[in-house]
């Protein structure tokens, strides 16, 4: 009796849970498509074998090979368009390329199509603009043109077949020293022997150019001129200015065979000036000397070093006391003759040498050590100076030992020179007074702004 009155119980139970549930055995489509989502493939009514291919099919729905991809196009240009950007992306996209260059996609990279003037991997580059560095660039001068950019040479120098190498032209050119000399017994006239031609000499391997890598170049650029031109602190084209007592007073610069230039400060000091060059000539073995025609040579132990100054060429603004316009041309009574430890420097274009060879940071020797060109700002700011720095000047700092007091340091009128593509460029001249510390820096005169009055008073020291 107990188990039927169970049994009911259940039956009871049960009756009561159907009456309450949901009787329909199929889902609506939207309830069925919130459960399971899978879009509906494109032609799967029909074979996919015997339909054109379907780019929504292969590709979107699927992962497709470049095969699959042509039978939908049947067209390679636009098949290879649709790949380049399927496989790894639009690289074209943002516009990577510059100028208003046009982009073209491709696997792994992309290619800019550049407009005219325009040169480079991003067509970054303006082709009508100078190359200051790099395989482009000009081993001297360099001009912009309208579609490209024009190069030159200093004097004495002639460019090559590249358009951009500069090769010696003449028998002793600036800037560098000329190729060792045979011995004595067996030296025959320079004037006897022409030059090889431009065409016959190849721009990496001149004897002038072996020589200047020798010098500048290498694994230690920066000691090397120190210790093999630049011989106790003086350099080739730096000379010694004395007075008639003997004693050195400034310093100066070789720019031809009779004219050395100064500070102005220096040449007024003495009325008697004698010019002291060159060390002991590397390829002579001897004292390399200049003497007046008519005046008998001292004895070497006395004076033999030095040669009087015929003439002195004062700035026309030069005024005593003040450190602008402090330039003086000396003339000597006869030619300088070059070697390996007394040549003179290149004379610079204005352009090039403010925005190629003095850029801040960039380097340059004087008297044997190598100091970095300053921004004017920060020069006027450290240094503390006496006296305004004008668009005139410039200044340089590092590498000189022994300054402390400039008294006791460089001499006024000593020269910077900076050495490019193995030719050394005259570039400024050490101003006068230097009052200020400087173990700071040095402040020197700008050259390129003088340029046409040194180049003026030069072809008139040269007649």
């Amino acid at each position: 009796m107990a188990m039927w009155v169970r049994f009911l119980q259940f039956s009871a139970l049960c009756t009561f849970l159907l009456s309450g549930a949901d009787k329909r055995v199929f889902q609506s489509q939207i309830d069925a498509n919130a459960i399971l989502q899978r879009p509906r493939r494109s032609n799967s009514f029909l074979l996919e074998e015997i339909l054109q291919g379907s780019l929504e099919r292969e590709c979107y729905e699927e992962r497709c090979n470049y095969e699959e991809a042509r039978e939908h196009f049947e067209d390679l240009p636009k098949t290879d368009a649709f790949w380049t950007v399927y496989y790894d992306g639009d690289q074209c996209n943002p516009n990577p390329c510059l100028n208003g260059a046009n982009c073209t996609d491709k696997i792994g990279g992309y290619n800019c199509d550049c407009k005219e003037l325009y040169d480079g991997v991003n067509c970054e580059r303006d082709v009508s603009q100078c190359h200051s560095e790099g395989p482009l660039s000009c081993d001297h001068f360099c001009r912009p043109a309208f579609n490209s950019y024009h190069c030159s040479c200093a004097e004495g120098y002639g460019i090559h077949t590249d358009g951009r190498t500069c090769l010696p032209a003449a028998q002793d050119p600036c800037g560098r020293a000329p190729a060792p000399r045979l011995n004595e017994q067996n030296r025959a006239d320079p004037r006897s022997s022409p030059r090889p031609r431009l065409s016959q000499q190849n721009p990496r391997s001149s004897p002038a150019s072996k020589l200047s890598e020798k010098n500048w170049t290498g694994s230690d650029s920066r000691s090397s001129p120190s210790k093999q031109l630049c011989l106790q602190g003086r350099c080739p084209w730096q000379v010694r200015l004395l007075d008639a007592a003997g004693r050195e007073i400034c310093s100066g610069v070789i720019l031809g065979k009779r004219s050395v230039l100064t500070s102005a400060a220096c040449a007024s000091r003495s009325k008697t000036i004698l010019v002291a060059l060159g060390e002991k000539g590397a390829d002579e073995g001897q004292q390399v000397q200049v003497w007046p025609d008519e005046e008998p040579r001292p004895p070497s132990r006395d004076l033999g070093q030095v040669s009087p100054v015929s003439q002195v060429s004062l700035h026309k603004r030069y005024r005593q006391g003040e450190p602008g316009d402090d330039l003086a041309l000396l003339q000597v009574y006869r030619s300088i003759r070059p070697g390996s430890g007394v040549f003179h420097t290149c004379l610079p274009e204005k352009d090039f040498s403010e925005q190629v060879l003095m850029e801040p940071g960039g380097d340059g020797w004087v008297a044997g050590a190598l100091l970095s060109y300053l921004p004017l700002e920060e020069c006027q700011s450290s240094l503390n100076l006496s006296f305004p720095l004008t668009n005139k000047m410039f200044c340089m700092a590092g590498g000189w030992r022994g300054c402390g007091a400039c008294g006791g340091g460089l001499p006024p009128g000593t020269p910077v020179v900076s050495v490019r593509k193995n030719t050394a460029f005259l570039t400024g001249l050490l101003t006068t007074p230097q009052t200020h510390n400087c173990s700071r820096g040095h402040v020197f005169t700008k050259l390129s702004r003088y340029l046409p009055w040194i180049r003026q008073q030069l072809e008139l020291s040269e007649k």
